[in-house]
């Protein structure tokens, strides 16, 4: 006999705001994850980590990559993924390069991303926002490929017991990352 998965479908429907094209992608739909300078195109996501004695505690990582030179710009961390943590992410990004603002920050469609008040500051800033399609993870392969050398070549040999211990952890990674 062969074991067939079901399909779970106990995600909760997200609410979405505001939903952008896929601005990384061309006329043949290919991918243009090479920008020609610094600063022009930042992707973000979010990952959860887990910490504690048996790893029970977990929080989310908001991170911004530069598309140019691969750097992780910024990163903030809280106990839930909200408009608020990507927006401070930004703020932080955007702190770390002297007010230079890129052109395109491209994230998937996830409720803090589509969220009205994180689009509204974009916009604010003349930032386009680009958005990956749904169902597809390749849209925003450059900052998954981060998670994965992240929890792979990093946290698989770390264990946090506390949240600052956590975020000491986050900051090494990053910094041997970059």
């Amino acid at each position: 006999y062969a074991s067939i998965r079901i399909a779970k479908h106990d995600r909760k429907a997200e609410r979405k705001d505001i939903i952008s094209g896929n601005k990384l992608l061309n006329a043949q739909l290919e991918h243009e994850f090479h920008p020609d300078r610094m600063d022009h195109t930042w992707v973000t996501d979010c990952s959860e980590l887990r910490y504690g004695v048996n790893n029970e505690q977990r929080v989310r990582l908001s991170a911004i990559k530069d598309l140019y030179d691969h750097r992780i710009v910024s990163w903030a961390i809280a106990s839930t993924e909200t408009a608020e943590l990507v927006s401070k992410t930004l703020d932080l990004a955007l702190q770390q390069v002297s007010g230079a603002k890129p052109k395109i920050v491209h994230s998937d469609q996830g409720s803090s991303y589509t969220s009205g008040s994180y689009n509204l500051k974009l916009a604010s800033l003349g930032i386009t926002h680009s958005m990956s399609r749904p169902g597809t993870p390749g849209d925003n392969s450059p900052m998954e490929s981060f998670w994965s050398h992240m929890k792979e070549e990093f946290f698989a040999f770390e264990q946090a017991y506390s949240q600052e211990e956590l975020a000491l952890q986050i900051s090494r990674c990053i910094d041997w990352y970059n």
